[in-house]
């Protein structure tokens, strides 16, 4: 029997109310307007062009949930929350836009940039740990889903990991990956092993 791929479409949720600004798991905006649209057209034009999904996964974050529950219904497909796919959490910085954290934390600000690793924000979750549950969920995704194929919406974070995970890169490296509002990347599981598809 041939080996079936399995294929995950990862998109992130569009732009949320309240404007650019460290929001990680401790902070649930809405998606705003400019949002909605930016991802309802992402996935009129992926679906113009690739077959339906068996399934939709989501972050438990509203800005990712409620485009879920919009997808779900539209297409009448199951969807499962998946708590692990929230976005790191950005402890003191959260809530806070990148001119607030220049002007409250000084240097601390580049220091994140150039070691995200060992230097996060106070409260912050480990990128270790981030990197971690994100993987095993990702993990658990292929194994339940294999030879499916899957649309999973999350936040920038999480499908850097998802990346660097495939690619096996260090985790420093998260941070050199640029994913804009409703970018999308496809991971592939087959035969060969996985890998990465840019969409």
């Amino acid at each position: 029997m041939p080996h079936r791929k399995t294929i995950i479409d990862c998109i992130r949720h569009g732009e949320p109310l309240g404007g650019r600004m460290y929001r990680g798991s401790g902070t649930d905006h809405l998606l705003s307007e400019p949002g909605w649209t930016q991802m309802h057209e992402q996935i009129e034009t992926h679906l113009r062009i690739h077959s339906i999904w068996d399934v939709v996964i989501t972050s438990p974050m509203s800005r990712c949930l409620d485009f879920a529950e919009d997808v779900k219904k539209e297409y009448r497909l199951p969807c499962e929350i998946v708590y692990d796919f929230r976005e790191a959490s950005y402890g003191v910085w959260e809530g806070l836009t990148p001119d607030e954290v220049k002007e409250k934390f000084g240097r601390k600000y580049t220091d994140f940039y150039k070691d995200p690793v060992n230097n996060r924000p106070k409260g912050a979750e480990s990128l270790y740990e981030f990197s971690e549950r994100v993987a095993t969920s990702l993990e658990k995704v292929f194994k339940k889903y294999k030879g499916k194929r899957i649309l999973l919406i999350s936040h920038a974070g999480v499908m850097r990991a998802m990346m660097c995970i495939v690619l096996k890169t260090p985790l420093a490296s998260q941070q050199q990956i640029h994913i804009p509002y409703a970018g999308m990347v496809q991971l592939i599981e087959e035969k060969r092993g996985r890998r990465i598809s840019i969409l």
